[in-house]
């Protein structure tokens, strides 16, 4: 959220956070900052669901939950290595 706070920020002229959705801020030369934000998202969703695992007891709620998270993460940062600057 950081990342995309400060990305906005210093690319008022060309992006509008009410208007556009923040996969936008892919396009142009310095779309490589926000990819590299969605790929860090992924695995900090990775470590907390594997976090939560260890912290819940092991019951099958307690194991699905975290495993939905790590499919989540493992979700997000596959489309961002496939699809790269294209997705959106």
């Amino acid at each position: 959220t950081v990342a995309f706070v400060v990305q906005g920020l210093f690319r008022l002229k060309e992006y509008s956070p009410v208007a556009e959705v923040v996969s936008a801020l892919e396009a142009g030369p310095w779309g490589w900052v926000q990819q590299v934000n969605f790929v860090v998202f992924g695995l900090l969703t990775i470590a907390f669901a594997v976090g939560l695992h260890l912290g819940l007891r092991p019951t099958r709620w307690g194991v699905i939950g975290p495993s939905l998270l790590v499919l989540s993460g493992i979700a997000q940062r596959r489309r961002r290595c496939v699809l790269g600057s294209s997705g959106g």
